[in-house]
């Protein structure tokens, strides 16, 4: 439970001698998840407290001086954001086993608190008791986004939960659906406001908490629909049946007359808008073709801009006033790469985090009318500079163009660099030039690292088909393709490549140590994949009552028919252990609820029986993503040790 700290100064900490030692990179931001408030006066962030706790900080921007601050103790900051201008929601996970929730087994779960900055009580707002007009147990833990609306004089918070469906059952399994919540801030109760379907759902709210669309996708038949108007009054205006591929709500149309949609047309990713007037008027969104994402009005769910960026984030908003202001500030520092991180509620100030040479990142306060840009503070302790970042892109085995980054070490001539290739996780999510700090670290180390877009990355809707039935294959080779395009550059010495992942990405690494194994001279898997057919019926077991998605993804990427399909002892590392010569490094969480803990084990096995050179380093207390400062740093300082045993920089 989250409880008050005294509050005091907020110093900015003085940096650190260059080049920074690995506790810079290991550590986690000093500064993450900043948020700033509605009038534009305070500013919020998480740290990590010298006893590896996780706190927030509340601080006032005209003098940085510290207003207040609340501690989540052994709890994982994960998201901030205002309420109002006294009211801070701060949502935190932890690893469990609860009772009477619908997984089994122990999972992440997230809870949302407010903490009040005026008086400093801090609330669970899922502790409360749900209103209903049926029966049906609400689950005390929240999934999704929590919105906020001014209802008359009080502020309400919408928060997305799970409930069981009332009276109804699914064989021996209960019914859970998405459940929208409503609840004013300071009440000891809430209301259910609507449930959605047996798999996914989403609900747009207008300005007064009203619902404006609805868009529900079914895990037992692929269903889709997307409604418009509130309760009782819905009305179907597009609908159809898919079991992964189907349109999504993304908000309301800037000028409030329809909302807007995104959905894969032939392989591209197409914006249309749907109007809210009668009929079924469906219509191109104009000059979309760039879009990737959107920036809503937190108060109304309307869209105000759209992101365009693609190795750097790029924004485009609606309104002229602050489409011409932010764009004098783009100009300004668009060498130092700005990211909009939060806005105030009149869209003139922001905060922005800058890639500043000789300073690192940090994060500054920006007023667009007039401009003025005030700085509040570094994004990690000790950081000053940030490695080069190259955009490359290369051409697979088959032709297809693969785009990737390089990141090359300080103050070496790009020539027959030591390499690591770096695959990330998802598989279908994608890298960008933006700082990252695992392959800046290693970089810091004299290391030369490749983040290859392999195919089956969110590229593009049509990137990511390319790489549907390629898992362990194509999706592979375009690693090993990467290795070959930069060392015939010369860019790279061919003989001292690493491969280094996480989650898939781990997956990719032991696959180019037992399926391509003169490629790589070691390989480093954190929360690997090494058995397909076991981690699949973990997925079907643990998340998937109703063998939904999860599976269907999974078998689109692995091309396989099912978790009897021998394709998948085929594509599992497990099975070519003795093919594999490389020297190996398992890295895994104990409570990692993604990728289970026993695929690093069994793999660690194998290769100990086979007398192969392996290590194991087991991360106590930590989950899927390296969120905890003191096992993220373990697991780097093991890496870099190995990676310079193995492959000396």
């Amino acid at each position: 439970m989250l409880c008050a700290l005294a509050t005091g100064a907020a110093a900015d900490p003085a940096p650190a001698p260059v080049p920074a030692p690995l506790a810079v990179y290991g550590q986690l931001p000093y500064m993450d998840h900043v948020a700033l408030s509605p009038d534009g006066t305070r500013f919020a962030f998480a740290t990590t407290t010298a006893k590896e706790e996780s706190a927030i900080i509340v601080s006032a921007v005209s003098d940085l001086h510290q207003v207040a601050a609340v501690s989540a103790g052994d709890q994982k900051v994960r998201d901030i954001s205002w309420a109002d201008d006294d009211n801070l929601l701060i949502k935190a996970s932890s690893t469990a086993l609860l009772a009477d929730a619908q997984f089994e087994g122990r999972q992440e779960f997230f809870q949302q608190y407010v903490f009040t900055v005026s008086n400093g009580k801090i609330r669970d707002l899922m502790n409360i008791s749900f209103e209903q007009s049926e029966g049906g147990q609400v689950f005390g833990y929240v999934e999704g986004e929590t919105r906020v609306r001014r209802v008359g004089d009080r502020t309400m918070a919408y928060l997305i939960g799970e409930s069981v469906a009332p009276a109804v059952s699914l064989g021996e399994s209960r019914w859970v659906l998405p459940t929208l919540l409503r609840t004013p801030l300071g009440a000891s109760s809430g209301t259910v406001v609507d449930r959605g379907d047996v798999g996914s759902s989403k609900w747009l709210l207008g300005v007064d908490g009203a619902i404006v669309a609805t868009e529900t996708h079914s895990e037992l038949d692929g269903a889709w629909s997307i409604n418009l108007g509130g309760l009782g009054k819905q009305r179907a205006v597009l609908s159809g049946k898919s079991k992964l591929a189907y349109p999504w709500i993304e908000g309301i149309a800037p000028d409030g007359n329809g909302i807007w949609i995104d959905s894969t047309v032939d392989g591209h990713l197409v914006w249309q808008s749907v109007s809210l007037a009668g009929g079924t008027q469906v219509s191109p969104v104009p000059d979309s073709a760039q879009y990737t994402g959107v920036v809503l009005d937190r108060l109304s769910d309307r869209i105000i801009g759209a992101s365009i960026g693609v190795d750097f984030p790029r924004y485009q908003f609606f309104d002229p006033k602050i489409s011409k202001a932010w764009q004098s500030v783009y100009e300004a520092v668009a060498d130092m790469h700005p990211e909009l991180v939060s806005m105030s509620d009149d869209q003139l100030k922001l905060i922005v985090r800058l890639q500043t040479p000789g300073a690192g990142l940090r994060y500054v306060h920006v007023s667009l009318d007039p401009v003025k840009v005030v700085a509040i503070g570094t994004v990690y302790r000790g950081l000053k500079n940030i490695a080069e970042v190259r955009r490359i892109d290369y051409p697979a085995g088959d032709g297809l163009m693969i785009p990737g980054y390089l990141t090359l070490p300080p103050g070496r001539e790009a020539k027959n660099l030591p390499l690591v290739v770096l695959p990330h996780g998802g598989p279908e999510e994608r890298d960008s030039a933006e700082f990252d700090w695992l392959p800046q670290a290693l970089a810091a180390q004299g290391y030369a690292v490749m983040q290859p877009n392999f195919r089956g990355s969110s590229v593009s809707a049509e990137f990511t088909a390319a790489g549907y039935g390629e898992w362990g294959r194509k999706m592979q080779t375009d690693l090993s393709d990467g290795v070959r395009f930069l060392s015939g550059k010369g860019l790279v010495d061919s003989k001292r490549v690493c491969i280094v992942g996480a989650s898939y990405g781990g997956y990719a690494a032991l696959a180019g140590a037992s399926m391509e194994p003169t490629v790589y001279r070691c390989a480093v898997a954190i929360a690997g994949i090494s058995d397909l057919q076991r981690f699949l019926k973990h997925v079907m077991s643990e998340t998937d009552v109703h063998k939904g998605s999860g599976q269907r993804y999974l078998q689109r990427f692995f091309g396989v028919s099912g978790p009897g399909d021998p394709a998948l002892g085929e594509l599992s590392p497990l099975t070519h252990v003795a093919a594999i010569t490389a020297p190996l490094l398992l890295i895994h969480g104990r409570d990692d609820t993604v990728v289970p803990f026993e695929q690093s084990k069994l793999m660690a096995d194998a290769l100990t029986r086979a007398h192969k050179n392996v290590q194991m380093v087991e991360l106590k207390k930590e989950d899927h993503w390296l969120s905890r400062s003191a096992t993220r740093l373990q697991a780097l300082e093991a890496l870099v040790a190995f990676l310079q045993a193995n492959n000396p920089s």
